[in-house]
């Protein structure tokens, strides 16, 4: 969020200080995300396999591929968002194959997010799932 950069928040006293900051950026002004890529322009300079090489913006600029823009709105509530929260699993595998994460460090984090959602699943005692349409998520 363009509004909140260079925004310091005291988070010593309130543990939930970020996300109230959020919240309520979003309930007075809404908000838009940029989803942006580097494409793989040359396999040599841009290995997948490792994650120690940083891919060269000369090479490959950070391309623009998608835009989520929301009106304003309350964002977050207590007592109520925990409920879709604690059901739902966020993966970046959650995606037709053809989006899915490369590299040996995506696949091992597939793994985490499958065994971390699992974990939460059963510590809250609320199964998760992926819901097929967004009034699923009512």
């Amino acid at each position: 969020m363009v509004a909140l950069t260079g925004t310091l928040v005291d988070i010593t006293t309130r543990p939930d200080a970020l996300r109230e900051v959020v919240r309520d950026a979003l309930a007075e002004h809404g908000g838009t995300w940029e989803l942006r890529v580097q494409i793989n322009t040359d396999l040599e300079a841009m290995p997948i396999e490792d994650a120690s090489v940083v891919w060269d913006e000369a090479i490959s600029p950070f391309t623009t591929i998608a835009k989520l823009e929301v009106p304003a709105q309350a964002s977050w509530e207590q007592g109520s968002s925990e409920r879709t929260d604690d059901a739902l699993v966020y993966s970046v595998w959650n995606g037709i194959t053809a989006h899915q994460p490369l590299g040996g460090i995506n696949r091992v984090r597939k793994e985490t997010y499958e065994l971390s959602s699992e974990f939460r699943g059963r510590f809250n005692g609320c199964p998760v799932h992926q819901p097929a349409k967004l009034s699923d998520l009512a």
